[in-house]
């Protein structure tokens, strides 16, 4: 009796364990055999939920090679570097069921553009569906609305700007890259030249600082 008791509680335990979530594991993979370009496999204990996760980030690390494929072949720009990496930068803290991956990539040809072209996409995902999170789902995170966030993000940009040359009229509407770290606060993202000079990165604006 008291054997199938343990049993039945263990099994509980699992099945609470897999309602709730947990973090996950990720591990360090290669592209197709390029030591370059280094991406992340998710694993979560949940085949479907894996799945739906590490299909993005194929997609993505596949998006990548074309385009090197087509800047030589098509746009004739001798692409002499390539590199993929990545940051895990939240996963599942405060209980939050949340991971979220920055995957970046970068691409130099020796006769394009005089700096290399670097992108991060900053991926955030539910652990237990899966989903892909956008920021329709921030407010359920208790972040905000998106006229709040908005707001909140125009006056962390004006802090942000002095001396930066930011074109902070540029931004009307709230991002779609943005993460987690791993205090659970949110963060925006915005690329390398997309808002400001070259010279002065990425911009990462911290809401919760």
């Amino acid at each position: 009796m008291r054997k199938i008791f343990l049993a039945t509680l263990f099994a509980v335990i699992l099945s609470l364990q897999s309602f709730c979530g947990a973090a996950a594991t990720v591990d360090e993979a290669i592209f197709n055999g390029n030591e370059n370009l280094k991406y992340p496999i998710v694993h979560t204990g949940n085949a479907a939920v894996d799945k739906k996760i590490n299909s993005v980030i194929d997609g993505l690390m596949q998006n990548f090679v074309m385009e090197v494929k087509t800047d030589r072949r098509e746009h004739g720009i001798n692409i002499t570097v390539e590199r993929t990496n990545f940051q895990v930068m939240c996963n599942d803290a405060k209980n939050s069921n949340v991971l979220s991956i920055i995957l970046g990539q970068s691409k130099y040809g020796s006769n394009g553009p005089a700096h290399p072209t670097n992108y991060s996409h900053a991926l955030n995902f539910d652990l237990t569906t899966g989903e892909r999170l956008t920021t329709n789902d921030l407010a359920k995170f208790g972040c905000g609305d998106s006229n709040e966030l908005f707001q909140k993000l125009s006056l962390k940009l004006k802090e942000f700007n002095a001396n930066r040359e930011i074109k902070t009229s540029e931004v009307t509407s709230l991002p779609e890259s943005f993460y987690f770290d791993e205090d659970f606060h949110l963060h925006f993202l915005f690329e390398q030249n997309s808002i400001a000079h070259y010279a002065v990165g990425a911009i990462d604006i911290d809401m919760d600082k």
